[in-house]
């Protein structure tokens, strides 16, 4: 009697920690989608919410140098985050673009990678390849950013009432054994000539995940 009371306690403990586990692992996956949409954001697609044509011009006319072109769009940045209203971007749970791009992505783009060979096993490639090319279905709620405001698109394809910059899908992740490393797939639609898509190579540093490498699939 008294081992199967020790049986049943030690199954009912290890099923208790694989809930903990894959709690820990969504909060996880949660937040490495969250510094990557801020990091891409932050990095190449903030300018478009910002009113910058007349400083562009002063720039390429030769009015201003680029050091105070740099500070001038640093400070158009800072101004803009303040404001209430959010930058509108749409969120697909389909990619929308290119499609084959995504699927005929080669095994050499991976093998030939020293971020995929030195943090991932041989037998992960297919696994990680079909992550590519399969879209993340994330909750709307799980989307957040610092700098804008996520609207999803409706499942008739149509984007919600109000408009945009653009519209961004991400790929499901693939981590490595040990968690600290990812790969994904993104691309970022804004109109029938914009856009671009990616497979981004993710690092897990002490606060943050940060995108250490991108190989661009295609860019219009």
């Amino acid at each position: 009697m008294k081992r199967i009371f020790i049986l049943v306690a030690v199954t009912c403990l290890l099923s208790i920690l694989s809930c903990v586990q894959r709690e820990i692992s969504d909060v996880e996956e949660t937040s490495i989608y969250h510094n990557v949409f801020d990091s891409l954001f932050e990095e190449r697609y903030f300018n478009f919410c910002l009113k910058s044509d007349e400083l562009v011009d002063s720039f390429n006319i030769g009015e201003i140098d680029s050091l105070r072109f740099v500070k001038k769009l640093q400070q158009l940045k800072l101004n803009r985050l303040k404001e209430v209203n959010k930058c509108v971007v749409h969120y697909s749970t389909e990619f929308r673009r290119n499609l084959d791009y995504i699927r005929l992505i080669p095994k050499e783009l991976l093998l030939n990678s020293s971020f995929f060979k030195d943090n991932f096993e041989l037998e992960q490639l297919e696994g990680v390849l079909d992550s590519l090319r399969s879209p993340a279905n994330l909750p709307i709620n799980d989307i957040e950013s610092t700098y804008a405001k996520i609207d999803k698109i409706n499942n008739d394809g149509q984007r919600g009432a109000e408009n945009g910059i653009g519209t961004i899908s991400f790929s499901r992740l693939s981590l490595n054994d040990s968690n600290t490393k990812a790969i994904l797939y993104y691309e970022f639609v804004c109109g029938p000539g914009c856009g671009d898509g990616a497979i981004l190579f993710i690092s897990k540093d002490v606060t943050r995940w940060k995108i250490v490498k991108r190989i661009m699939l295609w860019n219009i």
